[in-house]
C-alpha cells in the first residue's frame, strides 16, 4: 500500500517538501501517530513526523506523544501563531483513521492554549482532535 501525503484530505501546496515519500508502514502503523504541522496562511507543510517510543530502561514516559513533539516545536518557531497542528493514525489497509488527544496531551493544550489549532481527520474531513472528556494513555493504565 503506498500512501503519499498528497492523498491527505488537505488542500495544500507543500512546497518545502517536494517529496515527502511514504508515512504509511504496516509495521508501525498500529502504535505511531503522525502529526503535520501547517501553515495555512502560506499553505504549506513545515514539519511532519511521528510520536517517538521510548525504551523500557529510561525511567520517562513510555512514548513521547505527537502531539507533544508539534507543540514543542510550534512553542519555539511560530511566534506569530500561524501554525495548526494535524494528527492521525493509519488503518490496517492504509486509510487515515482519526486520533483524539489523552488526557495528559489534553492538558498540555489547554496549558499552551492550542485548542483550536490541533486537528484530525474523520471521514476525509478536518475535525478538532482536542475532546473535554479525553482518555487515559495507554501507558498509564498498564503501569498505574
Amino acid at each position: 500500500m503506498n500512501i503519499k501525503l498528497e492523498e491527505l484530505p488537505l488542500n495544500i501546496n507543500n512546497g518545502n517538501n517536494k517529496n515527502p515519500g511514504n508515512m504509511f508502514s504496516l509495521l508501525t502503523n498500529s502504535v505511531e501517530v503522525y502529526y503535520i504541522i501547517y501553515n495555512f496562511h502560506k499553505k504549506t507543510i513545515i514539519k511532519m513526523g511521528s510520536s517517538k517510543a521510548i525504551g523500557k530502561n529510561n525511567n520517562k514516559m513510555g512514548s513521547i506523544h505527537a502531539e507533544e513533539l508539534a507543540i514543542k516545536y510550534c512553542l519555539k518557531y511560530d511566534k506569530k501563531k500561524k501554525y495548526q497542528i494535524y494528527i492521525w493514525k493509519w488503518s490496517n489497509n492504509g486509510s487515515i483513521k482519526e486520533k483524539f488527544c489523552c488526557s495528559r496531551c489534553c492538558l498540555l493544550i489547554n496549558k499552551y492554549n492550542f485548542t483550536n489549532k490541533i486537528f484530525t481527520f474523520k471521514n476525509n474531513k478536518k475535525i478538532s482532535a482536542y475532546t473535554k472528556y479525553p482518555t487515559i494513555s495507554l501507558y498509564y493504565l498498564i503501569n498505574k
